[in-house]
């Protein structure tokens, strides 16, 4: 393997022909994503990406059908069958990834008819700014440890979205409400609709700052949670001692690390 290729994904066992023609009744879930040529990394990126999919939302209790733009059989124009597959999938996935000017076309549509979607990218790639505000599962192939994680929240993400009353909030969503709420004869509901463009605003700030943090853990070494109190505070204690200030040391205290830098920023809440 070439020097920062992919390692390649595990062979999928093949698919009986009724096991096939009965998994056309189920719901489909469709894939937008970057797809490469044949074996370039790219290719292999996407399709580990796939089988990450798959292996979450075709198991119990889920049984999705999973397409990518590749997998279409049916004969026709493939631009005009992967709009009618974005149109009509019961959820999308949009793979992020390498910033693919196709996968945002599709996602902008998808966004623009309110389906539900689950954003994925590239660990230490950078979120684009327009959806940096929304949440995506970050995806890397390091480790099993690191797959096993993506496919933790990718689940969290899908069981979230198949909630019963589940409204798809996107930029798209959330400027047609505002739009309406300020064209309002309402006076409350044109307020309503200041103080939800200034949430926005504070959520894109929000979402550049856990991206940022994100990809400063992907730079650190994977040994990161076992030491952070020393990776976070070394440099810490550098900028305090140049402002007159002192640093406590809380290295003896039994703290728990979080799982991920971004945890930093997250509000708390109580478990029950």
């Amino acid at each position: 393997m070439r020097q920062g290729s992919f390692p390649q994904p595990f062979e999928r066992p093949h698919m009986s022909d009724e096991a096939a023609v009965s998994a056309d009744d189920r719901p489909t879930c469709f894939v937008i994503s970057p797809i490469g040529e044949a074996d370039s990394d790219i290719r292999v990126h996407a399709d580990w990406v796939l089988k990450l999919i798959k292996d979450v939302s075709e198991a119990d209790p889920y049984n999705y059908r999973v397409l990518r733009a590749d997998e279409i059989g049916d004969p026709g124009i493939i631009t005009s069958q992967i709009i009618d597959k974005v149109l009509t999938a019961d959820f999308l996935v949009a793979d992020l990834s390498f910033q693919n000017p196709n996968v945002f076309y599709e996602l902008a549509l998808a966004h623009a008819v309110g389906k539900p979607v689950i954003h994925m990218i590239k660990d230490g790639q950078t979120i684009p700014f327009d959806i940096v505000g929304y949440r995506a599962v970050k995806f890397s192939i390091r480790a099993v440890k690191d797959i096993e994680n993506a496919k933790a929240e990718f689940q969290k993400q899908l069981d979230a979205i198949r909630v019963k009353g589940y409204q798809p909030v996107n930029p798209v969503t959330q400027a047609n409400a505002v739009q309406q709420l300020a064209e309002s004869h309402d006076s409350n509901e044109r307020t309503i609709g200041k103080l939800m463009e200034q949430v926005s605003h504070q959520n894109v700030e929000y979402g550049v700052i856990r991206d940022q943090l994100d990809r400063i853990e992907a730079n650190f070494s994977q040994t990161i949670v076992g030491t952070w109190p020393l990776a976070i505070t070394n440099p810490l204690a550098d900028v305090a001692a140049s402002k007159g200030l002192t640093m406590v040391d809380l290295s003896d205290v039994n703290i728990e690390p979080p799982a991920s830098l971004s945890e930093l920023i997250e509000p708390k809440t109580d478990k029950k």
